[in-house]
């Protein structure tokens, strides 16, 4: 690069100042939108990979409270564990003794 640095700098100056400088492509939000669409219409794009990038254009459009959830469709759930469930009776009998079972012990 040092080398041919002596011809290649005027060379470039010159055709810089004769054809102008080099913008590139520059495309707007809705411009490069519209592109997505028409590739994903031939086939370069798959629909949700098409869904993610048209969503990521149009992701500076977009504030908080767009995205949020209503508080009416939010819950909370409990970060303690739950109760242990209670003992089952204990069916103990000692020598002698009757079941008697009545329809509250079942409940």
């Amino acid at each position: 690069m040092v080398v041919t640095f002596p011809l290649s700098y005027p060379i470039s100056k010159s055709l810089d100042f004769v054809l102008g400088q080099e913008l590139g492509t520059m495309f707007t939000r809705d411009a490069l939108k519209e592109l997505v669409n028409i590739q994903s219409k031939k086939g370069y794009f798959s629909n949700d990979e098409m869904k993610m990038l048209s969503g990521a254009l149009d992701f500076k459009k977009k504030t908080a409270s767009d995205i949020m959830t209503p508080i009416d469709r939010v819950f909370m759930i409990s970060v303690k564990p739950p109760p242990p469930p209670p003992p089952p009776p204990s069916l103990i009998f000692r020598e002698g003794e009757e079941l008697s079972v009545t329809l509250f012990d079942l409940v």
